[in-house]
């Protein structure tokens, strides 16, 4: 689909420009390189949009989708290619520093909950909130399609958008990184990083 391809173009130029915008000297770069964070957004909402789209498609055709095979196909989509990045970055991190905190996280994808990830993997939180996506929405899907109810469907949908952008609101005024000794750690870890605060993207995806 041409479009969302596009978007997805789009959200891929934004991320690779907002890290690059960290170290330049070029004032108008760095303004625009401050909106790419935007782009990490944009792939939220395709993702929801494109698996939900799948799921309920299937759904009003009255097919069923395997659990096995949908997860198969997430496995087969992501986690090969995540793998063999992890294994090469744990050699240079080990060779150059000796060490490697908690490689298990990396393993269950929980490197995005309570800790910073290994710089050289930093950009992988994201994932992690797509593949703890992933294993629960067939869940949802199943329980709000048993029910046969549009309207709950956006009741659903408005409480965990809501509710994400509320528990943001209060993460902020709970950990306050702003006056923080390390805002920056504090910001990702407290309220960028984990999935509970990056639910909203993904429920609107689901709505549209």
């Amino acid at each position: 689909m041409r479009g969302l391809d596009t978007l997805r173009a789009a959200a891929i130029t934004a991320v690779v420009v907002y890290h690059m915008s960290w170290d330049s000297t070029n004032k108008a770069f760095r303004a625009i390189g401050a909106f790419g964070w935007t782009g990490v957004d944009l792939f939220f909402v395709l993702s929801g949009y494109l698996i939900a789209g799948q799921w309920f498609a299937k759904a009003a055709a009255g097919k069923k989708i395997p659990l096995g095979r949908f997860y198969l196909r997430r496995f087969l989509r992501t986690l090969p290619n995540y793998f063999v990045v992890f294994a090469v970055s744990w050699l240079v991190v080990v060779a150059m520093h000796g060490t490697w905190p908690a490689p298990w996280r990396y393993f269950v994808f929980a490197q995005n909950l309570g800790a910073m990830p290994v710089p050289a993997m930093s950009v992988s939180w994201s994932l992690c909130v797509e593949e703890h996506f992933y294993l629960l929405f067939p869940f949802a899907a199943a329980w709000l399609l048993a029910r046969k109810s549009g309207r709950l469907g956006v009741t659903v949908a408005s409480i965990v958008v809501v509710g994400s952008i509320a528990v943001r609101a209060l993460a902020w005024w709970s950990a306050r990184p702003d006056l923080a000794a390390d805002p920056w750690t504090t910001f990702f870890v407290r309220i960028e990083h984990p999935t509970w605060n990056r639910l909203d993207g993904l429920a609107i995806g689901v709505s549209l």
